[in-house]
């Protein structure tokens, strides 16, 4: 099968989305306007497409107002683009008005651009290369497709060959460059696309992802389930659907697509105060659509409830907003009240926010009194309350709860519902809202029917209370999508840790059970307590050194930050000035050292330290510096931000925060990598705080746990309530990735077993840089050669970039634990390896993101140890130092490698501007290097003639003809013509008088302001352009003046700084 980015990737879409109902146009290369119906490449809307769509929804609307209401989606400001794209989704889902409705003088009446109810009344276009002009620029960018409701673009699309390097990464690349996401100084693509823009998608068939405007990489996910489309249904020829596929009918279906804009798309800020835009993933939209269908049902609202589990950081908030955004739409589930429950403040905070984004007033019960008050009435509205307001207070005996509410149109949405709902709190929601329909919604798995601690049957689980799941996202399906991160477990569990989280007091009866009384109180009297173990200032000292030195070898070269994790209060505070003092120390160290780096010493000056912890009004004053709430979020909004930015005001070196109970629950901040633990945590408790280190983030391969405590010891115990498959992935232990980082070398290896590696000269076998080495062929001169060469091919260089970060990334994950110590230089010699071959064959797919900065800074070393800069470009075959660079290879054959590649770069450079000619040379570079196959020495000496004629550039002209702005028109005007024919004098004097007039023509005409942005001059310049073709009476003009015409206006463009500075006489 080829592999081709249109045939294979782009056609098939095409084609799935014609199945589902969408028009397909193909939209020809070099098509002007008009073929897009538009006036002008700086339009984005179809305009004819909007005006039938807007009279087919709106019958009422007259002319002029079907133009006001174009103009007012047209003129939406466009800087911001998250700006303009809130203000363009607040027009497409809440409409717009004219003044009245002239045919029954009905005043302001609604207009919808969309409709949402009745999907079958929209128009949904999809355009292959729907061409749009950058701004400010005389270049266009060109989508591969782009999809419109109505004649508004909603989403953009990007396909790429699954044979190159990192296709999708290439594909979000250039949706970033189209949408202005990079952060360049000038315009390199068009915000008025994206002002409408539902999603991207970036796919190359085999992965096909999705994110919104200013998504990175990572944002980009898959849409796995086609929900609630069976698989089966999605291939007409009953084959297992692709990735691209899935996508395809999960998102694309017109209804299923009008339904995610309507229902399932968000706003809000994230932790550096940006707006940001969300649209649902598949799971969500998934547990969504089958709560919805269980509410419709006519089921007992008993049966309607159920269980809602989606993984830590998968998005269960979110959920529970696009589920009431949802209700709000459907003509019964709308008259529901909802009711949001949770029983920790920092959740209810968290959900709060997040509720606010459902378009609609969130009432939050401050006390008992509210909570009832808000439940007595029918109102469908929205309610958040703690669960610890469900109950009675004052007096001494026990007051029963009240009935407040007995409507059935009552839906309880409960966040972490396992930690209360078997209380008597939970029997007081019950008796409550005694009809209610109850979902609980939690981010870790239900124990197992019959678990039990502590040689007791635990109580009820959550799925007993609620009923059956409705939908599970686990653990394992999170970290395989991308949406949470794998966890890594480091136990480093000190000699006078708590073993096994049981208190000290029940250690010692086990150990010491022959003793006599007298004898026990002695030995606790000599080792003190549980709690005196944990908050003793030796040990503390101890491991807040170990904590600093782990945090500066592993965390920060990333630039990530970590969590505490203490058993109390005062552990905290010792904690902090252990740290300070462990900090201090290294610092003192460095300072010391005159090869440290300054750029080094100067973060881990700004590195600093705080304790977030609860207070009381009897605390002591040891406490008082780190209880206060408003505090608390400042520290929070610092913690959030990056180590280090381009703005200093976006960055803090907050970087280490100390806890007990506080944000290891409810707290999400994907700068944070690392949780140092020093406390019992098992069941919920230990999966939720772990999840807080799973949170994706750029340049964040994994999270990690580090144990002080001895969790690791009885990980199996910890987590022994939960059914295995439901916790299998929640952290793997750090030794377990020894194995995978050996099987990644080992892939390595046997990819590069065909370049030929045992066939090692014999000098280079007995150099001393390759004796010996068992564990890296690679690493000799000659070996290294064979395997850039062996890169030659693109799809090879595809298939070894994906091997090699996967190994590079698990030598990061693993460094500087010794056991990676034996990696490290194959690491390095792939990364030179690498790097030679991104510089040879010009390939700029070939770098190291992603890889971790651990491994990227030993592989910049190591390359610049070997002679070059990683940050100098490969040296161009026009500088002077080419030919230096040239010698430093030893072998003939690789020498023709690099001149071959440094010559295909520069045409390809060159091509726009003189395509005809690169052309030719190109064409005679492939004759030269079949013809001197294997025969390298003559390969050699043939190629640096041909270097010396590529340098020299174009130096046939005709007639008198510019070489560099007429000869490239005129060999485009005879290849049109004459095909390959030879030309007579006559013959070529025609052509170059013709050329002569036609340039000339152009040279006037584009010195005009602003050409290249008015549609109506290139029409003009098209028409002149004709004319004298005609006037010519070249043979079969009349057939060829369009693709003539369609060749010359595209160099004209490429050419336009020429023709403003060269005189033409």
């Amino acid at each position: 099968m080829t592999w081709n980015e249109e045939t294979y990737v782009e056609i098939p879409f095409c084609e799935q989305l014609a199945r589902l109902g969408w028009e397909v146009r193909h939209l020809p290369a070099g098509a002007e306007p008009g073929e897009s119906q538009r006036l002008s490449f700086r339009e984005v809307i179809i305009e004819p497409e909007l005006r039938e769509a807007l009279r087919a929804i709106n019958p009422f609307l007259e002319d002029d107002q079907i133009t006001e209401v174009i103009t007012r989606l047209d003129t939406i400001p466009q800087t911001p683009l998250i700006e303009a794209n809130i203000a363009a989704t607040d027009l497409l889902l809440n409409n717009t008005t004219v003044h009245e409705n002239r045919i029954d003088g009905t005043p302001s009446p609604t207009v919808r651009y969309i409709d949402f109810d009745h999907p079958e009344n929209n128009r949904f276009l999809a355009a292959r290369q729907f061409k749009v002009a950058v701004p400010g620029t005389t270049k266009h960018i060109i989508p591969d497709i782009t999809l419109f409701v109505n004649g508004i673009p909603l989403i953009v699309i990007e396909c790429k060959s699954p044979a190159i390097p990192e296709p999708i990464q290439e594909a979000v690349t250039q949706l970033r460059r189209y949408s202005n996401s990079r952060d360049t100084e000038l315009p390199e693509g068009s915000n008025r696309l994206f002002t409408y823009n539902l999603c991207m998608i970036a796919t190359s068939r085999e992965t096909a992802k999705v994110s919104t405007i200013g998504g990175r990489e990572e944002h980009y996910l898959e849409w796995k389930d086609p929900y609630p489309t069976p698989f089966s249904a999605i291939n007409p020829d009953g084959q297992p659907p692709d990735s691209q596929q899935r996508l395809i009918h999960g998102m694309l279906a017109p209804a299923r697509l009008l339904e995610i804009l309507r229902n399932f798309t968000v706003f809000r800020e994230n932790d550096q105060g940006k707006k940001i835009k969300i649209v649902a993933r598949y799971q969500q939209y998934r547990a969504v659509q089958k709560i919805l269908a269980r509410l419709r049902s006519d089921q007992d609202p008993r049966e309607k409830g159920g269980v809602v589990w989606h993984t830590q950081g998968s998005g269960k908030s979110l959920t529970m907003v696009f589920l009431i955004r949802a209700m709000r739409k459907d003509p019964i589930l709308k008259k529901y009240k909802v009711v949001l429950i949770t029983d920790r403040t920092d959740l209810e905070r968290q959900l709060e926010e997040t509720a606010a984004t459902a378009d609609e007033q969130v009432y939050t019960a401050g006390n008992i009194a509210e909570l009832k008050a808000l439940l007595q009435t029918d109102t469908s509205n929205v309610v958040m309350g703690m669960m610890q307001k469900f109950q009675e207070k004052g007096g001494k005996r026990v007051r029963k709860f009240p009935i407040l509410n007995r409507s059935d149109k009552i839906l309880l949405l409960i966040d972490e519902a396992h930690r209360t709902q078997a209380s008597v709190l939970g029997a007081n929601v019950e008796q409550a809202l005694p009809n209610c329909t109850r979902i609980a919604f939690t981010g870790t798995p239900i124990m197992k029917p019959k678990a039990v601690r502590g040689g007791q049957r635990r109580r009820r689980t959550t799925t007993g209370i609620f009923g059956e799941y409705i939908d599970k996202y686990t653990i394992r399906e999170s970290i395989e999508d991308g949406s949470t991160l794998q966890i890594i477990y480091e136990g480093r569990t000190s000699r006078d840790a708590v073993k096994d989280g049981r208190a000290l007091d029940d250690l010692f009866e086990d150990m010491f059970k022959d003793h006599t009384e007298e004898e026990k109180e002695a030995i606790r009297k000599k080792y003190g307590t549980y709690r005196r173990v944990l908050e003793a200032p030796r040990r503390i000292e101890k491991i807040a050194a170990d904590i600093i030195d782990h945090y500066r070898t592993n965390i920060l070269p990333n630039g990530f930050k970590a969590q505490v994790v203490v058993s109390s209060r005062l552990a905290a505070v010792r904690y902090k000035e252990a740290l300070d003092r462990a900090l201090a120390d290294a610092i003192a160290d460095l300072e010391a050292d005159a090869g440290t780096p300054g750029e080094d010493l100067e973060t881990l000056r700004r590195i600093k330290t705080d304790v977030i912890i609860s207070g009381s009004q009897n605390d002591e004053e040891i406490f008082k510096p780190y209880t206060n709430p408003q505090k608390h979020e400042a520290q929070i909004a610092r913690f959030k931000k990056p180590l280090d930015a381009d703005d200093p005001e976006k960055q803090d070196g907050l970087a280490l925060l100390i806890v007990v109970d506080m944000l290891i629950t409810g707290f999400d901040a994907p700068i944070e990598q690392v949780m140092y633990i020093d406390k019992r945590l098992v069941e919920h408790s230990l999966l939720q705080a772990i999840a807080r280190v799973n949170r994706p983030a750029s340049g964040k391969n994994c999270g990690y746990v580090v144990d002080y405590y001895g969790i690791g010891h009885h990980l199996k115990e910890a987590l022994g309530v939960f059914a295995d498959e439901d916790v299998e992935g929640a952290f793997d232990q750090l030794g377990d990735e020894i194995p995978k980082m050996r099987e990644a070398y080992t892939r390595l290896l046997q990819f590069f077993a065909a370049a030929d590696l045992n066939a090692v000269p014999e000098s280079a076998a007995e150099s001393s840089s390759y004796a010996g080495r068992t564990l890296d062929p690679l690493g000799n001169e000659y070996a290294i050669n064979e395997c850039v060469e062996y890169l030659a091919d693109e799809e090879k260089r595809a298939e070894f970039l994906v091997l090699y970060k996967s190994f590079a990334r698990k030598v990061d994950m693993i460094l500087p634990d010794r056991r990676a110590l034996d990696y490290v230089h194959p690491v390095k010699v792939i990364g030179f390896i690498n790097t030679l071959a991104e510089r040879r064959y010009r390939d700029r797919t070939l770098n190291l993101a992603g890889c971790g900065e651990k491994v990227r800074a030993l592989i910049d070393d190591y390359v610049f140890s070997q002679g070059i800069d990683p940050k100098v470009p490969p040296v161009s075959i026009t500088s002077d130092d080419f030919e230096k660079s040239l010698s430093s290879h030893r072998s003939n054959k690789a020498k023709a490698s690099e001149m071959a590649h440094a010559i295909r770069y520069h045409i390809s450079q060159r091509y726009d501007y003189d395509p005809e000619f690169y052309q030719t040379l190109s064409e005679r570079l492939n004759d030269l290097l079949t013809a001197h196959e294997e025969d390298w020495d003559l390969l050699v000496e043939e190629l640096r003639k041909f270097l010396e004629e590529v340098r020299e550039g174009r130096q046939d002209v005709e007639h008198g003809l510019d070489p560099v702005i007429e000869m490239p028109f005129y060999d485009i005007l005879v290849k049109e013509v004459y095909g390959s024919k030879d030309l007579s004098e006559k013959e070529r004097e025609m052509a170059a008088g013709t050329t002569k007039d036609i340039v000339s023509m152009i040279q006037r005409e584009i010195r005009k302001v602003d050409f290249w942005k008015k549609a109506t001059e290139k029409q003009l310049l098209r028409r002149y352009i004709k004319e004298i073709l005609l006037e010519s009476r070249l043979p079969e003009i009349l057939q060829k003046r369009n693709a003539i015409t369609d060749r010359f206006i595209r160099l004209a463009e490429h050419l336009d700084a020429e023709f403003k500075h060269r005189v033409i006489l």
